[in-house]
């Protein structure tokens, strides 16, 4: 299981990562939007500001903290999680038995 646990945290790590470099053409599509308006979202029309809006809204339903690849990385994470515990627990109960009859053999 603390491999299992090591490798998911690495992947939400790497999502992290692609986050950030996800963001990087965004965040340079608004500073040139904005340079015309004093880098400033409120002086920007309402064109510009519904196209930066926009491009968020897009963005953070794919990448964000509650966007479909963490939803999807977080679901899998989870059915991997629930296996490798099903599947100790299964171990576990093999050993017990093993145990039980080792000790009821000598009587």
């Amino acid at each position: 299981m603390t491999e299992l646990l090591k490798r998911q945290e690495s992947e939400r790590k790497d999502l992290a990562a692609g986050v950030y470099e996800q963001w990087q053409p965004i965040g340079i599509k608004e500073r040139e939007l904005l340079a015309e308006y004093d880098n400033d979202y409120g002086n920007a029309p309402p064109e510009i500001q519904d196209q930066i809006r926009i491009a968020r809204e897009d963005f953070f339903a794919e990448w964000g903290n509650e966007g479909r690849l963490t939803a999807l990385m977080d679901s899998r994470h989870a059915m991997e999680r629930e296996k490798v515990a099903t599947k100790q627990a299964i171990l576990d109960k093999i050993k017990q038995r093993g145990r039980k009859e080792g000790n009821d053999g000598g009587r």
